[in-house]
């Protein structure tokens, strides 16, 4: 055989021989280790949002009583959501019914007074 001719078989046999050693040792390991596989479950995904800032109002309404007096009692609190005609404060009705009482008994005398006038 030419010289040219057992090179190439040795070298032949050389890959040959390394793949064979390569593949025994890496490739055997590879398909050793099998992913760890699970099953999805489906759930509701809820949006959360953090964010910093002011809050304003969509609307500002600026309130008053009819009659100045002190504040007995606030029916709701700050940041309340509240609607046409609910009660949001009530007065101190004693300041209220001493005046009531005054000008009732202011009436009764000028009743007294003008029943005394007609009757002359």
């Amino acid at each position: 055989m030419e010289r040219r001719t057992i090179v190439i078989i040795v070298v032949a046999a050389m890959v040959i021989g390394l793949g064979y050693f390569t593949y025994s040792r890496y490739g055997a390991q590879r398909q050793e280790t099998m992913p760890e596989v699970a099953v999805g479950e489906e759930e509701e995904i809820i949006p959360v949002v953090s964010a910093s800032g002011t809050v304003i109002p969509a609307k500002w309404a600026r309130l008053s009583f009819k009659i100045s007096g002190r504040v007995e009692e606030l029916a709701v609190g700050v940041g309340d959501e509240v609607a046409a005609g609910q009660l949001l404060a009530r007065l101190d009705a004693a300041e209220l019914e001493h005046a009531l009482a005054q000008a009732e008994a202011s009436l009764a005398l000028a009743r007294a007074n003008l029943a005394q006038v007609k009757a002359g």
